[in-house]
């Protein structure tokens, strides 16, 4: 069964209070605070990490409040707008402070909230950029997909990333807190994604999942030009082995061995840059100890994946973009020494002034516009339960 229910087992009962008082120990150093949170047991809980997000906050909670997550556990990372009053003044949410380094520290923080408060629960990590979709939004809510991913023993839910976007210039652009998302940016690529098998090592690592998917808008306007300029043997490999449709996805000795023989005609891992990773875990029945190689893109065990791709719908490209650009440059605490977003400073002109919109690109109105590009899948019994709830 891939969804365990708990022992009455006595020894096991004691190891876990041992472990309990382990990661409450762990929690009190990370946060530097000698008493636990009362958090409710209300369902579905989101972990999220928050860095000067006011103006996106009231939306993203009114989104995921409105899938069914009853409690958000917002790691306030110094914040210095107004995100200590939006939040404080919300009974969904609890704020934990914390000016530790987001660098050092942002899977520690994730990790220990989860073992203490969402161990054999269904929990969601998404940022405060990102609005989670899945098969059947918006007509079911998620505990009701959490309880189609249960009927048929699976614990983890794998989405893309999708940068979305608006028509204008992002000088023309105003966005005001509590607006939808998707009525200033509408818009993502299809057509521009690949989908790469984890290098064996990797996979023993990090067996959840096996898979990353790269491409889309943000490599389409950022690339550094010298790491990604496919030649044409890149390209067919790209579009025939690693296809974003691909559907064997726990590929045999076989298949191993021609993903393993591909991988040395393409650029990943042989970039000065590597490209963003464009997919996430980001739905989890939550086994306490998974771990986290940073962000939420996979974890240290191996989870029963449905199926199903969900997708998590960026939304980076507002008018406080080249502002919060900088921002992440000064503060160093991103990947690379924040690499990524001083290639975004440097281009800055190529979304300020200019649309963002190309002729691949689409404006979402459904999930089947997703499912259609690859970036979104449903299995058959997923849309035969679908069906079902429909009539």
């Amino acid at each position: 069964m891939a969804i365990e229910k708990r022992s009455a087992d006595p020894v096991k009962a004691a190891t876990r209070h041992m472990a309990s008082e382990e990661t409450t120990d762990r929690f009190k150093r990370i946060f530097g605070c000698d008493i636990l949170p009362e958090i409710p047991d209300v369902g579905i809980t989101a972990i999220v990490l928050s860095y000067n997000e006011a103006i996106r906050l009231p939306h993203f909670i009114e989104h995921h409040a409105a899938l069914g997550v009853g409690h958000f556990i917002v790691i306030d990372n110094d914040s210095t707008d107004e995100t200590a009053q939006i939040l404080d003044g919300d009974a969904r949410v609890t704020r934990l402070h914390t000016s530790n380094p987001y660098s050092e520290h942002k899977a520690a923080w994730r990790e220990v909230l989860a073992d203490l408060f969402c161990d054999g629960k269904w929990v969601v990590f998404i940022d405060v950029d990102e609005l989670l979709i899945y098969p059947g939004w918006p007509d079911i809510d998620l505990k009701s997909y959490c309880a189609l991913l249960e009927t048929r023993n699976k614990n983890a839910l794998f989405t893309t990333m999708v940068d979305m976007y608006p028509k204008e210039p992002l000088s023309k652009v105003q966005y005001q807190a509590g607006a939808p998302f998707l009525s200033v940016a509408p818009f993502f690529d299809r057509g521009n994604y690949r989908l790469i098998p984890l290098e064996p090592k990797a996979q023993k690592l990090w067996p959840t999942p096996h898979y990353r998917i790269f491409g889309g808008a943000r490599e389409r306007l950022f690339s550094d030009g010298e790491d990604r300029i496919p030649r044409l043997v890149e390209e067919v490999v790209e579009k025939t082995v690693f296809n974003l449709k691909r559907r064997n996805l726990r590929p045999g000795k076989k298949r191993r061995k021609l993903d393993a023989w591909a991988r040395k005609f393409i650029g990943e891992g042989k970039q000065k840059l590597s490209p963003p990773n464009m997919s996430k875990v980001p739905l989890l029945w939550w086994q306490k100890g998974t771990q986290f190689p940073g962000g939420p893109h996979r974890v240290s065990k191996a989870y029963a994946m449905s199926d199903d791709w969900g997708a998590l719908l960026h939304f980076k490209y507002f008018d406080d973009f080249g502002a919060r650009s900088k921002e992440a440059v000064d503060r160093e605490q991103h990947a690379a020494g924040a690499a990524h977003y001083k290639l975004y400073l440097g281009d800055l002109d190529k979304v300020e002034d200019q649309s963002l919109v190309f002729s691949g690109s689409r404006r979402f109105s459904s999930t089947e516009d997703l499912v259609s590009a690859g970036l979104m899948r449903v299995s058959k019994a997923t849309r035969s339960a679908l069906e079902r709830y429909s009539k």
